[in-house]
């Protein structure tokens, strides 16, 4: 009788006990939980052998222990003899450490990141080697002798550090096609390439390693080049059909059927420029092309020294049977059937995604134009024009139908006046951050804050508005 009133107060005692740990750890913000419990029998009645835990709480009982008590010190909450508790050092979550080093963007900070411990490393090497940057031929020798030297990556146990390279900017004073072809196979998810001034040292080859050697480009860029044959562009709708942004820049000529081959490509922003815009019959069918293919999923464009294609962009008129092109009543010309003129009702193409739109040699371009497209396309934010011929009257409705602008270029608009630009930045919404314009001959340096002064380096009469001067410049409407 004695033996069994003894068990059960050490029953009742340990009960208690463990109860008290219970509540201590809940106030110590000791993380953990309590694995699959394996006997039934008996709730009250906690014994090591009875759970399974997980390695934040090694927690060990001894019901015929002696007196069990809690205390406290540096390492953990503890149970004296027989009962202990101890906390673990856990790692963050890795998308946690994902999200602290996507807030860092100096390389010193990445760098640093990368003494924390072995998960801060993994995470921010990735970023450090993501988009390399290139000074010198010496460094981009260096660099790719690196890359290439296998047999010493492994006999010193280094990572082969080329797959976390998504972005290459590729000039050609530092790189020549035997640097290139040595680089293309290391870097196998090469997201986004740029070939810049690739005019002498880097040839065709590059490009058709390139869809050998990297199949997850989204991104390809040439500027500088006089070939761009339509076999390249075979080939890139064929090897690339994820390709989202395309540019070719200063570039003699483009195939007139490039959009059509990439049709089914979803290209999601383009940039065309010439440098001899000569051949205006092939530059209209790239923007008939344009519209007809690419105009439902189009975010950014940009069209350079070609007034044929700008032209084109703001007459060219699209529904779901035909393209024409001219004014609002020319329905017979050559580019439209006469089967399908009566469809032809809306004044202007209708481009539903598009938010950053910059065109050059806008000259044609005047208020009724200009007015018609601002008002058919609310969904604006980065404007970029050279040489509209547009007054204050197209600022004024720019102002009030384009709530979600952020920035305005504007670029030898002669027929604009300071008072007016004044007008539409003050009535523009508080989205507005940054107004540049440049070489306006109407806007007198008194009429805007944001004047930049002339110097040998920099001759252009220009009026830099950034957020804090347009908010000055409103305050300063609402006082007068």
């Amino acid at each position: 009788m004695t033996t069994r009133t003894n068990k059960k107060q050490r029953l009742m005692k340990s009960t208690t006990t463990a109860n008290q740990l219970t509540k201590r750890t809940s106030h110590s913000n000791v993380i953990g939980h309590l694995g699959n419990k394996k006997d039934q029998k008996d709730s009250n009645h906690i014994r090591s052998n009875e759970y399974d835990y997980t390695e934040n709480i090694e927690w060990n009982t001894n019901p015929r222990g002696s007196d069990i008590d809690l205390e406290h010190n540096q390492y953990g909450v503890h149970l004296k003899q027989n009962t202990v508790i101890t906390t673990h050092y856990r790692e963050l979550p890795t998308e946690i450490v994902i999200q602290i080093v996507d807030y860092i963007s100096q390389p010193k900070d990445l760098k640093a990141c990368t003494l924390v411990n072995k998960q801060f490393y993994a995470v921010a090497n990735r970023l450090l080697w993501r988009s390399p940057r290139f000074n010198s031929k010496a460094f981009v020798k260096s660099f790719v002798d690196y890359l290439t030297n296998s047999q010493k990556q492994q006999q010193q146990d280094l990572p082969a550090v080329g797959r976390h390279i998504k972005t290459l900017f590729l000039q050609d004073r530092f790189w020549t096609d035997s640097s290139v072809l040595r680089l293309l196979p290391q870097v196998p998810n090469l997201e986004e390439l740029s070939l810049l001034s690739c005019r002498e040292h880097i040839s065709r080859r590059p490009l058709q390693s390139l869809l050998r050697h990297c199949p997850h480009l989204t991104s390809l860029s040439i500027l500088g080049r006089h070939w761009i044959s339509e076999s390249i562009i075979m080939a890139l709708a064929q090897h690339y059909p994820q390709l989202r942004q395309l540019a070719l820049v200063s570039v003699d000529e483009i195939p007139p059927n490039t959009l059509e081959i990439l049709a089914s490509c979803p290209l999601e922003s383009l940039e065309f420029g010439f440098l001899r815009p000569n051949n205006l019959s092939n530059q209209h069918q790239l923007l008939v092309d344009l519209v007809r293919y690419h105009r439902h999923q189009l975010k950014h464009l940009v069209l350079l020294s070609s007034i044929s294609m700008v032209d084109a962009f703001f007459t060219t008129r699209y529904n779901d049977h035909t393209v024409a092109e001219g004014d609002d009543n020319d329905n017979d010309n050559g580019n439209t059937s006469s089967n399908h003129s009566a469809n032809i009702t809306t004044p202007i193409t209708h481009w539903p995604r598009l938010t950053k739109l910059r065109l050059q040699s806008c000259n044609n371009v005047d208020d009724s134009i200009f007015i018609a497209f601002i008002k058919s396309h609310p969904q604006l934010q980065d404007l970029d024009f050279m040489s509209l011929n547009i007054t204050d009257t197209a600022l004024d409705i720019m102002a009030t139908s384009l709530p979600l602008l952020t920035q305005l270029t504007l670029t030898y608009c002669h027929r604009i006046s300071g008072a007016g630009a004044r007008r539409f930045i003050v009535n523009s919404s508080d989205c507005l951050s940054y107004v540049y314009l440049s070489d306006c001959v109407r806007i007198a340096e008194e009429d805007l804050p944001g004047r930049l002064r002339k110097t040998k380096r920099f001759t252009r009469d220009v009026n830099l508005l950034t957020a804090s001067t347009i908010r000055r410049l409103r305050e300063t409407h609402q006082d007068t």
